[in-house]
Parts: C-alpha cells; sequence; structure tokens
C-alpha cells in the first residue's frame, strides 16, 4: 500500500496529558545601559510538541516504531491535531447542527477573504460563529499548513470574521485561496526524537517533534 505523506498520527495512539505543544521563538535581547532594550527575533516562530503514549501492547509499539521509520528521519512529514483544541471551545467538539450563513451544513471549513502576517478574515461561516481567545484555526492551500492561536474573542457577523493570530501568517506562502479550518487543524511536522522502547510488556513512549519549516 503507498504511504501519503504527511502521515496522521496513528488512530488508536492515546496520548498522555499534559503534553508539550507551544510556539518556539528564538530571540536575541540585548539590554544596553541607558538605552532602549533590543529584542530581534533571530529565527521565525514554530510549534514544537513533546508527547507521551498512553500504555502500549507489543504489537502496539511495533506498529509505532514502523510508522516513525516511514518518516525516514526528517526526509517526510507527520500531521499533529491537537486533542485539546478538536473545535473552538464554544463548540464542545463538534459542529452537528450548525449551518453557514449562506445555507449549507458547516464542516469546519470557510473561505479566506484577506490575509495578512498578524491578522486573517474568514467568511462562509454560521452567522454569529463564537470563537475565544486561545481558540485555534488552520490554514491549507498547496500541501501546506499552518497553525495559529486566536488572540482576542471574536464573533462573526453574517458569517464574516476578522482574527488576531500568533505565530504570524507566512503571506509569502498562504493567500485568499488558502482554506481555513477549524475542526481539528493541523500542524506540519517532523519528528526529531523518538525513544525506542525497552522490551515491557506495556510501555508508554516517547516522541517529540518540530514544526517543518517552510
Amino acid at each position: 500500500m503507498t504511504i501519503d505523506y504527511p502521515r496522521e498520527l496513528p488512530a488508536w495512539l492515546r496520548v498522555l496529558t499534559p503534553t508539550r505543544f507551544a510556539v518556539v521563538r528564538d530571540q536575541s535581547i540585548n539590554r544596553r545601559r541607558g538605552r532602549p532594550m533590543q529584542v530581534i527575533d533571530k529565527s521565525d516562530p514554530y510549534w514544537s510538541l513533546d508527547l507521551t503514549t498512553g500504555n502500549c501492547t507489543a504489537d502496539r509499539v511495533a506498529e509505532m516504531e514502523a510508522w516513525v521509520a516511514s518518516l525516514r528521519g526528517g526526509l517526510n512529514d507527520m500531521l499533529y491535531r491537537d486533542p485539546r483544541h478538536v473545535t473552538p471551545r464554544t463548540y464542545g467538539g463538534t459542529f452537528d447542527g450548525l449551518t453557514r450563513h449562506g445555507g449549507g451544513a458547516f464542516d469546519g471549513t470557510a473561505d479566506v477573504d484577506s490575509i495578512a502576517p498578524a491578522t486573517v478574515t474568514v467568511s462562509d461561516l454560521p452567522s454569529t460563529f463564537a470563537l475565544k481567545a486561545g481558540d485555534r484555526i488552520g490554514l491549507e492551500e498547496g500541501g501546506a499548513y499552518s497553525l495559529h492561536r486566536i488572540l482576542e474573542d471574536a464573533t462573526a457577523v453574517a458569517g464574516v470574521v476578522t482574527l488576531s493570530v500568533d505565530p504570524f501568517i507566512r503571506t509569502g506562502l498562504f493567500s485568499t485561496s488558502a482554506t481555513a479550518n477549524f475542526l481539528r487543524p493541523a500542524v506540519r511536522m517532523i519528528v526529531t526524537q523518538f525513544d525506542p522502547p525497552d522490551g515491557r510488556a506495556l510501555q508508554t513512549l516517547h516522541l517529540a517533534a518540530s514544526e517543518r519549516g517552510l
């Protein structure tokens, strides 16, 4: 069977909490006497993941080892979808029963009307779609994925809403042709560490990953 990349995590995988999934900022801070402090980004911010699984049987361990091996180090990518942010918090993990302002069932996707490094305007949402600070929005275009945290509460008017987001949007990569996604939004990552199993009958596994630089 052909393997499609980027790969989703195995469907059976149960991730223990707490899992560290956060934006990393590599900054240089220069404190100079009598002058304003200078802060410079040394690289683009990126998502970093550190997770531990629940107890895995020997068969599951073998499956996970094969899954990691299929990525061939950093040559192939995985997709990570934060289980703590399946949907915006108002909707409790499902969009069942929601309809778009213009009609039709809402499946979590929306159109991008305008885009800037720190803001994005999306449309074709439910009429008063409600978002809270800390919710997530994903962008997808041409095989590229981008994940962002919403910084302020916002409610759509007639199915349109403008959102302030972090980390910034790479506007050279994403345009108004992108699709916005509020259902299990994903980030594209490479595995940077996988701790080999130790032979116990039941064991947890540890995996670390970093957002693929684009």
